[in-house]
C-alpha cells in the first residue's frame, strides 16, 4: 500500500504567503526585493518560477506579478 502525499495538490496558498515567495524569487533571480522595478519580461519569468515551484493558480500568480491574466494565461 502506497502512502498518500501530506499536502493536497488543490490547496490554495494564502496570498500573504505567496507575496513573500514572490519577493524571495525576485531577490533570487534579479537581486531586488520587489517586483515593482521589474519589466514585463522579468515579471513573466518570476510568474513562471512561482507556477513551477508552488503550482498556484494562473490568476493568483498574474495578480501577484502585476500581469494581465488574459495576456499571460497561455504563457504560464
Amino acid at each position: 500500500m502506497s502512502e498518500q502525499p501530506l499536502v493536497a495538490l488543490d490547496m490554495m496558498i494564502p496570498m500573504q504567503e505567496m507575496r513573500q515567495h514572490k519577493n524571495d524569487v525576485c531577490k533570487e533571480l534579479f537581486g531586488v526585493g520587489s517586483i515593482k522595478t521589474l519589466n514585463t519580461q522579468q515579471r513573466i519569468r518570476v510568474a513562471k518560477t512561482l507556477r513551477a515551484r508552488y503550482n498556484s493558480s494562473i490568476k493568483q500568480i498574474a495578480r501577484l506579478c502585476g500581469l494581465v491574466y488574459e495576456e499571460v494565461k497561455d504563457m504560464l
